[in-house]
């Protein structure tokens, strides 16, 4: 395990998680997330600093497994290949896992001592706090945790945000959402899994790059947030057509 810390801290650190990953809520509901198990193996191993057995990995995969025993070396052999160009492919510093789940929306408004109107969105997730996204990747089960996620559950939105989101919800102030989150792993915990939810799982700690509600009526974006630091490969590309060349 890589660590960043001294043999106090580290302790220290350990024993805090521990005690967070004992008292965690059920885990956040997940519905068809972008990211597979297999891409969060992969950050998981790529941010710990470790190669995967992908010999073992492949011996794993379903096509291994229901192979012919004529085929099953060459089918190794591709399984194999494969997963080291995806673990070569991976950028570490650029690439994020999206996750989707499904949320509750409060919406209110407020009269600040300026007599100025503003409006909030509230984000709330069915098994109270999120604390995780879980994953499975063979026999490995992951916790895929977003760092801080809690400071970004009260928003304040716009007027036009604000409607729009009472607009689907049939001119309520609440109602359901997708929330989907871009996250960049930072930390993987190889010393040991912690027991979450009664299962043995893996941690891994992610930054939140954005965030997004999205409509379950009309599959339409109704806000989004991105972090400061965090520029995606779209705007990299436009961003690129505006540089100045060097002569």
């Amino acid at each position: 395990m890589i660590s960043f810390f001294g043999v106090r801290a580290l302790f220290w650190t350990i024993l805090s998680f521990t005690l967070l990953f004992s008292s965690l809520p059920a885990r956040a509901e997940l519905n068809d997330g972008a990211a597979t198990g297999e891409d969060v193996a992969i950050a998981f191993f790529k941010a710990a600093g470790e190669n995967p057995d992908f010999d073992l990995w492949a011996k794993k995969t379903m096509d291994y497994r229901r192979a012919a025993p004529a085929r099953a070396q060459g089918v190794l052999e591709r399984e194999k290949q494969r997963l080291m160009v995806r673990w070569r492919d991976y950028n570490q510093d650029e690439d994020t896992l999206t996750v989707r789940g499904n949320v509750g929306i409060e919406l209110k408004s407020t009269l600040d001592e300026d007599d100025v109107q503003r409006y909030w969105m509230y984000i709330t997730f069915k098994a109270g706090d999120v604390t995780y996204f879980p994953f499975r990747f063979h026999d490995y089960k992951f916790a895929v945790i977003p760092q801080q996620i809690e400071t970004l559950m009260i928003q304040q939105v716009t007027l036009e945000q604000f409607n729009l989101m009472r607009a689907d919800f049939s001119n309520n102030t609440t109602g359901p959402a997708y929330l989907y989150l871009q996250l960049k792993p930072f930390k993987a915990y190889m010393q040991q899994p912690y027991r979450i939810d009664d299962l043995d799982q893996w941690a891994l700690l992610c930054d939140i790059a954005s965030m997004s509600i999205v409509s379950m009526q009309k599959s339409g974006t109704m806000w989004t947030y991105a972090a400061d630091w965090y520029v995606s490969p779209a705007t990299e590309g436009i961003r690129d057509l505006y540089k100045t060349p060097v002569e």
